[in-house]
């Protein structure tokens, strides 16, 4: 809990907004299409009222009722609300609940913002993130916006609204996680990444599991498994890259287990490595790289062998490193 119980600092009776409530004609809920770009969304039915943000052309929002020339649609997720964090209690991680009645929840952080609506105790809550004295949530369905009818074309229902946003979220994630693996395989992004990316395409496919990306995504997963099983397939391409920049400098590709030998005094590193075949080597790095970074992993090492009369292991000069996955 971020207090205890609530003096109610910021729980009072609702301003301007509640005048949009009157004369309001309620709708049977159903979704619609923004016609332009930049359009605003206000706390009211007017242009006296507070900027929420704005949408752009093709966003699609759920229509909950009507007043002259505004039309009331839920509050986008991509804007969230705000509530002081006296008044919340966390549950689980990312989630909470209300403590106190009549809470007002704030378009901004701060008590000069607007309020959108009120929360009583014990209302759900999911948590977006905190700043200094304020939480800020997802808005639930109760919390409403107003927006210029205008600008809306396209009635759909629900249904058909619900669905298409699954494709919509599906295929943004699908993009953006399919350029970065294009990063990947022209040898922009780390060998580090494709696990990561793995499990993000595996979320995907399991998230929105009617959707085409869906078999997109489990093919691009299964990829990166193949990829990773193979082993000398990434590392193949791995060295490829690094052998030109070292052809051009004279230097060496090692690969092996970079393991946390401690320091002790006359000792020449705290690092060493156990290559593949088995030699040792005492490390130590330029260029800012950081050996502690690496411990207990496969990796590969571009580097100079350096003379020494200190020890029987050789040390190895560390210019540029890369992680290996088997």
């Amino acid at each position: 809990m971020f207090g205890g119980l609530p003096s109610f600092l910021d729980a009072e009776p609702l301003g301007p907004v509640n005048a949009a409530e009157s004369n309001v004609e309620q709708q049977e809920s159903y979704g619609i299409t923004v016609s332009a770009d930049r359009v605003n969304l206000r706390l009211g039915p007017g242009q006296e009222y507070p900027i929420l943000g704005q949408v752009d052309k093709e966003e699609q929002l759920i229509v909950v009722a009507k007043k002259g020339d505004w039309t009331q649609i839920r509050w986008p997720r991509i804007f969230p609300v705000w509530i002081h964090k006296k008044y919340v209690r966390k549950t689980d991680e990312g989630y909470g609940h209300i403590v106190g009645n009549k809470v007002n929840v704030r378009m901004k952080p701060g008590t000069n913002y607007a309020v959108v609506t009120q929360f009583m105790d014990k209302q759900p809550l999911e948590i977006v993130g905190e700043l200094d004295e304020w939480v800020s949530i997802h808005p639930d369905g109760d919390v409403t916006c107003w927006i210029f009818s205008e600008y809306l074309t396209d009635k759909v229902t629900l249904d058909w609204y619900y669905e298409n946003k699954h494709q919509q979220q599906a295929e943004k994630l699908y993009e953006v996680l399919t350029a970065r693996y294009d990063q990947f395989l022209i040898g922009q992004e780390g060998l580090l990444t494709l696990d990561v990316l793995k499990g993000e395409f595996e979320e995907v496919a399991n998230r929105y599991p009617t959707t085409p990306w869906a078999k997109l995504s489990k093919e691009k997963s299964d990829d990166i498994s193949r990829r990773l099983r193979a082993g000398d397939v990434s590392r193949g391409g791995l060295r490829k890259k690094l052998s030109k920049l070292s052809s051009r400098n004279n230097l060496n590709i090692y690969t092996g287990v970079i393991t946390d030998v401690g320091v002790i005094k006359g000792r020449l590193s705290g690092f060493k490595l156990v290559s593949d075949q088995g030699s040792v080597y005492y490390l130590t790095s330029r260029q800012g790289l950081n050996l502690a970074d690496y411990p207990y992993g496969k990796v590969a090492i571009e580097g100079v062998l350096k003379e020494s009369r200190k020890s029987l292991i050789p040390l190895l000069e560390v210019v540029d490193i890369r992680w290996l996955h088997e």
